[in-house]
């Protein structure tokens, strides 16, 4: 490594109560169990720029990749909007020419009142931005909408300097390097193209068991224990595992000449 070589890097503040008491409400909002009636969203945003190329590319064949000119065009900018619910296994990406508050109200009014219309309210967990206030719904909506879009929402911000704590950055993270990184793409619409190249990682969690009979639950129990015990290896003892472990010593042949010791000459009297 060359003292040349540096690595940009978030680094928190030191002996900061603020930092420390905003990190704590993030990772109590993480600790809560699934409830589909109040899920708990993480939403980010990350500014792409938009290439368009200048000459058709030629298709990649069996025998040598896919080229594109060395020249392109600039074709402005577009952003991405993701939306997770990590205990339920769903992201959602959006692409829009901007990110300004009033489209940041419009991508979480239409969550509400669309795939969470149902839910009583909802947690979002979001960095501290300038756009990601509750001022926003007020100057996009009508005031008795706003209202009842805010009401619904508790919001939860990542300290100041600490958005690592945001788990749609990592999604976002994550769809950049599988789908955006090494591509040219000129418009929103080929930005929209590559979200079915992003699959789902995670799972929703599986349902709790139903209550049992006390008395089946213990002979279940008992049975599980046997069956554990059987299938547990056997305890080795140290000399029998080096003995496995080290090759065993092979023996010398009869006429090795390690083996035959030399006459002694006579000592004169």
């Amino acid at each position: 490594m060359t003292s040349r070589k540096i690595q940009y890097w978030v680094i928190p503040p030191e002996a900061d109560g603020e930092f420390v008491a905003h990190m704590e409400k993030v990772l109590d909002v993480y600790e809560k169990p699934y409830d589909p009636a109040q899920p708990v969203l993480a939403m980010d945003e990350q500014p792409v720029q938009l290439i368009r190329e200048t000459r058709t590319p030629v298709a990649a064949t069996a025998k040598q990749a896919r080229r594109v000119d060395y020249e392109y065009e600039r074709a402005g900018t577009a952003s991405i909007f993701l939306f997770s619910e990590p205990l339920a296994g769903w992201r959602e990406a959006t692409a829009r020419e901007s990110r300004t508050k009033l489209d940041w109200a419009e991508e979480v009014a239409r969550l509400l009142e669309g795939r969470y219309r149902k839910c009583k309210t909802i947690t979002l967990v979001c960095d501290n931005l300038n756009t990601h206030t509750i001022g926003a719904f007020y100057e996009k909506f009508s005031p008795a909408r706003a209202r009842k879009l805010v009401c619904r929402i508790e919001f939860c911000h990542t300290p100041k300097h600490g958005s690592w704590l945001n788990i749609a950055e990592n999604e976002l993270s994550s769809l950049t390097r599988q789908c955006l990184h090494g591509r040219r793409l000129g418009d929103r619409t080929a930005i929209e193209a590559c979200r079915p190249h992003h699959p789902p990682r995670f799972s929703r969690p599986p349902p709790l068991p139903l209550a049992r009979n006390p008395a089946q639950s213990a002979g279940e129990g008992a049975g599980r224990a046997e069956r554990d015990e059987e299938r547990r290896p056997r305890e080795v003892t140290r000399t029998q595992r080096d003995a496995k472990r080290l090759p065993a010593a092979r023996p010398r042949p009869r006429g090795c000449p390690l083996l035959q010791r030399s006459p002694r000459a006579p000592v004169a009297g």
